[in-house]
């Protein structure tokens, strides 16, 4: 029955939607809140750390993995700018799937520091899978 609900489901609402769903009925289950950078505390670790290389002038390497759709770069890049430290800046992103992919590089081509940005369709794990 549980099965039979969960496709129709996904006919009624789409894959995408249905998935979404359950990823919220999921976390709300386990009194979990959704992965905010500005509420997890991302956002201010990046704005920590970027300001204390700011004041050395040596160049920073930084690797998003798993980068999704590229939001957690996107604020490094925003406070880098900020911070006037671009120029010695260097991202690399590692995003798999290829769809997630797209999005990315779609939203980082917008960027005007999207030269400092290397987007790389791969995963980074220690075996296939």
């Amino acid at each position: 029955m549980k099965s039979q609900i969960i496709d129709v489901l996904e006919i009624l609402l789409g894959r995408r939607s249905a998935w979404r769903l359950g990823r919220s009925l999921y976390l709300k289950a386990r009194a979990d809140s959704p992965n905010v950078a500005r509420l997890n505390g991302e956002e201010s670790l990046q704005r920590q750390l970027l300001a204390r290389f700011s004041a050395v002038q040596e160049n920073l390497v930084v690797f998003d993995v798993g980068a999704n759709i590229g939001d957690w770069t996107w604020f490094l890049l925003q406070e880098a700018s900020r911070l006037n430290i671009e120029g010695r800046l260097e991202v690399h992103t590692f995003e798999p799937v290829p769809s997630t992919f797209m999005v990315l590089q779609k939203r980082i081509s917008k960027h005007k520091l999207r030269s400092h940005v290397h987007l790389v369709s791969q995963a980074l794990s220690n075996e296939d899978g």
